[in-house]
């Protein structure tokens, strides 16, 4: 099962304990959020696991749909029957918080009620032992880690506590969200990112100041709660939404599957919560209501989605082992109807944005959604109208030191997945536009939505109106300081490879796909990690960017002495690698009508030589280079001291790399088993004492 490990960082050496001393987890709420949070444990860890609820059916709900789901993995000889049994006996499923006594870890995914929390947090204190509980966390939606913080009584749990939140469905979505606070030590922050990052094998975004619901579901809920209050009928559910599948999906469908309450008791507490400063504030209490009349008709039918006995909710579901969605809601009467295309003739920019993507062989690009910004038609008013104001939202939060603009652009790439980030849609609009040409785009929108105080105020760019009054938008300091860029692309194919530190002006290494440590002055060990393990650690356009940016800077680094070797891995069990990812063979995506459209002879061409030559640079630089990949065994080339490293176990890799990099030009291959990886450590010790 999954292990941490320091990678030579002193900093997180505790923290790297701690997690590794893991035995037994609670996680409190069997709902959806709870139950992929408990699979996800269960496949990744070997801990024994406490799974709470008050709802006995719920409970047991959870048990049968467990073990189904391990059932139907052994008829697939997925896994062997003793496992299943294995699995099921890891498993408490208990409505007695008494059963909470003894566990290392308490994760509660209940509810985003804070009354509610308050009285499960009480519950929390009265049943662990603070000297012996290493953390918990929350997965919320909405709140800062402070107003959580606060429920508890007592200092030593409020030192313990983070908020983590995951996105679904748990187990595919790279995704994660850590955040300390005010309250939580150092120390616990670390091992948060640490267990998030390593044992959950997820994108961290690690944020040590407080924010509301974090980077990812500000912008989500927002998604949906920007357009809800202009939903009348059925097809602007339809329209409306179909905006944001040209980033990424129509957000009332995600809604379906997920379930309404996250979001209708997130727009609850976000509408009394929000900081007064908070640009999009607006659009969670208009006329003392948190969410449209339509949206509350819903909630007290219990049509929540899918996952509700109807099988509604802002669409109807059929009957299918894999429901899909049949019908659309009116709002007006509370019936469904029939779906229907997007009229053509009104928003005919997403159409002619689809068209040119297909023909340039991409999918949801930058130049199409530009296209759509600038169109004179239903679709570029619904962009201008809807879509300016989160991307204002994302510069606030730049310009607040909230987040750096790689974290924003890995939040919504992975955790929305939208196929270009959130910050890379700025950049491209600030290049095709120029920044005056972008103040007068949002000049546009205020313009057309003159008569709507709300939209006014979120479009405000001058700090003259609306929560932003006395803060001019960072598009100004851009401006002043000749500022093009928030993010640092690669040398192959144009895709993010840093970001800007607006402190110093500096861009900085920011991968989605990559992690870099850099070397300590003992080792001189730098490593690059291939993080992308539930996509099998794949080579693709984004990567070999990334590679070669980080490979750059351990270059530097060498130049400067502070380097001697680095160390390739890759993230996940197995530390597998699983090759090219076969959808860069073909332009675009597929498609069901027109299926794959490969590459041509000449795009094929460059993409290989951009490949071969990044590895060329590798292979050719003055630094050793070392890989350790899969739990029986890698070959590990060194390719300036031609030394080939056969590895058994992982386990010891970093004292094998210190070894490594003390060999000083030993042309011969080594071949290290179990009999020798102790030797070979004291010789380590020895080299770098």
């Amino acid at each position: 099962m999954n292990r941490a490990f320091s990678f030579g960082d002193k900093s997180i050496e505790q923290a790297v304990r701690s997690v590794n001393s893991i035995r037994r987890i609670a996680l409190i709420g069997a709902g959806t959020m709870g139950q992929g949070i408990a699979l996800d444990l269960l496949g990744k860890t070997d801990c024994q696991l406490v799974l709470l609820d008050i709802s006995e059916d719920a409970l047991q709900r959870t048990k049968v749909r467990f073990e189904g789901l391990w059932e139907k993995q052994v008829s697939t000889s997925r896994i062997r029957k003793e496992d299943a049994a294995a699995l099921a006996r890891r498993v408490t499923y208990s409505s007695d918080f008494a059963d909470l006594a003894g566990v290392d870890l308490v994760w509660e995914v209940a509810t985003e009620r804070s009354e509610i929390k308050a009285g499960i947090f009480e519950t929390i204190e009265k049943n662990t032992d603070s000297d012996t509980l290493l953390a918990v966390f929350s997965n919320t939606s909405s709140h800062t880690t402070a107003e959580l913080a606060e429920l508890f009584k007592t200092d030593a749990y409020r030192e313990r506590f983070l908020t983590v939140h995951g996105y679904f469905p748990f187990d595919a979505n790279r995704l994660i969200d850590v955040m300390k606070g005010k309250y939580a030590s150092e120390e616990v922050f670390k091992f948060g990112v640490v267990f998030a990052d390593q044992i959950l094998e997820k994108t961290v975004i690690a944020l040590s100041q407080d924010h509301h619901g974090y980077i990812t579901d500000p912008l989500f809920q927002a998604m949906g709660a920007i357009i809800s209050w202009d939903i009348k009928r059925p097809r602007d559910i339809i329209e409306l939404g179909g905006l944001w599948e040209l980033f990424t999906a129509n957000p009332f469908a995600v809604l379906d599957q997920t379930g309404h309450m996250p979001y209708t008791e997130s727009s609850r507490h976000l509408g009394s919560a929000l900081p007064e400063d908070d640009r999009l504030r607006c659009l969670y209490l208009r006329n003392d209501k948190h969410y449209p009349d339509w949206i509350a008709k819903l909630e007290e039918s219990g049509f929540t989605g899918v996952n509700s006995a109807a099988r509604k909710g802002f669409f109807s579901f059929d009957d299918s082992r894999r429901p899909k969605a049949d019908k659309v809601l009116d709002p007006a009467s509370g019936s469904y109807v029939e779906i229907e295309e997007i009229c053509r003739k009104e928003f005919n920019s997403y159409y002619e944005a689809a068209e040119r993507d297909r023909r340039d062989g991409k999918i949801k690009s930058i130049d199409s959604l530009i296209f759509v910004a600038s169109a004179d038609d239903a679709g570029g008013h619904a962009f201008r109208r809807y879509a300016l104001p989160l991307c204002l939202y994302a510069l606030d939060m730049i310009q607040d030191r909230v987040a750096t603009p790689g974290q924003i652009n890995i939040a919504t790439r992975a955790g929305l997945r939208f196929k270009a980030g959130l910050v890379e849609i700025i950049d491209g609009l600030v290049k095709h536009l120029t920044i005056d040409g972008l103040f007068q785009l949002i000049r546009r929108a205020r313009d057309e939505n003159a008569d709507d105080p709300f939209f006014v105020d979120m479009l405000d760019v001058d700090g003259q109106s609306g929560p932003r009054l006395g803060k001019p938008c960072l598009l100004h300091e851009m401006k002043e300081r000749h500022i093009t860029s928030l993010l640092e692309y690669g040398k192959y194919n144009g895709t993010p490879v840093g970001e800007l530190d607006l402190d110093t002006g500096q861009y900085h290494g920011s991968y989605l796909d990559l992690k870099f440590y850099e070397p300590s002055e003992k080792d001189r060990v730098a490593t690059i990690v291939f993080n992308a393990p539930l996509r099998g650690n794949v080579f693709n356009r984004g990567v070999v960017d990334q590679l070669a940016h980080a490979v750059s800077r351990v270059l530097t680094m060498h130049r400067n002495g502070t380097c001697g070797s680095v160390l390739f891995s890759a993230a996940g069990k197995g530390m597998r690698m699983l090759g090219a990812d076969a959808r860069e063979f073909n332009r675009g995506w597929f498609e069901r009508d027109l299926g794959y459209v490969p590459l041509t002879e000449e795009e094929a061409a460059a993409s290989s030589r951009n490949g071969v030559g990044c590895f060329r640079i590798i292979q050719e630089s003055p630094v050793a280079s070392i890989g350790v990949f899969g739990e029986n065994g890698a070959v590990v080339r060194n390719s300036p001291i031609s030394s080939i490293f056969v590895m058994t176990s992982e386990r010891r890799a970093l004292s094998m790399i210190r070894f490594a990099a003390n060999l000083n030009g030993n042309r011969q291959i080594h071949t290290i088993n179990q009999n020798l990886i102790s030797q070979s450590c004291q010789v380590s010790e020895q080299s770098a004492s």
